[in-house]
């Protein structure tokens, strides 16, 4: 056996010291911690519309100048989000444009009225609404997304539907025909913090 001096051991020991030392410090810096969690689940409304009860469908065939063609509809609003107006875009269902729908003065002219019923039909082939009959639109048959100025939208939302073809028609509208369809669009309430 070599001996030691002691210095030796002094450095053995130290070494010693300073690693049981070193083992102790990294044990002793610690924290308290807490935490927690929440979600938030997030789902989308729903609007629709429906053209439930709808005589739109109803051909109107040899219509002359001074001619009115009138009908009802019934536009149900559906969903889980509160609709804040209903709007109509007509357009050309088939067929070419011709003068009844081109001719924006004397071709068919289209006015909407608000009903607090179905329009009912008449004897003469007219559509009643009960009460007072609330004009939202009028003009030219083919329309972009004319908006009728609801305050509100109910889940049923009574229409007469009118058109007409003027009495200054004159013989270049004769033995002419148009399809047009009519899109009812609803516009959601505006955005609020939820």
């Amino acid at each position: 056996m070599i001996p030691r001096s002691a210095s030796s051991r002094r450095a053995l020991a130290t070494l010693g010291l300073l690693g049981a030392t070193g083992a102790l410090a990294a044990g002793t810096y610690s924290a308290f911690t807490g935490s927690t969690s929440a979600t938030l689940n997030v789902s989308s409304g729903t609007l629709t519309l429906d053209a439930a009860t709808n005589s739109l469908t109803i051909d109107a065939t040899d219509i002359i100048p001074g001619d009115t063609v009138q009908r009802g509809v019934n536009v149900k609003k559906g969903g889980s989000v509160t609709a804040t107006d209903i709007s109509v875009t007509t357009t050309l269902a088939s067929g070419t444009a011709n003068v009844l729908t081109s001719d924006t003065t004397n071709g068919l002219q289209l006015k909407i009225e608000k009903c607090s019923a179905m329009p009912a039909v008449q004897g003469d082939g007219s559509y009643s609404c009960t009460g007072a009959a609330e004009v939202l639109g009028t003009g030219a048959v083919l329309r972009t997304k004319a908006a009728f100025g609801l305050s509100s939208v109910a889940a049923d939302n009574f229409f007469r539907v009118t058109v007409t073809l003027p009495s200054a028609a004159d013989n270049t509208f004769q033995g002419l025909s148009a399809s047009v369809l009519y899109t009812f669009e609803a516009a959601q309430r505006a955005g609020t913090f939820m």
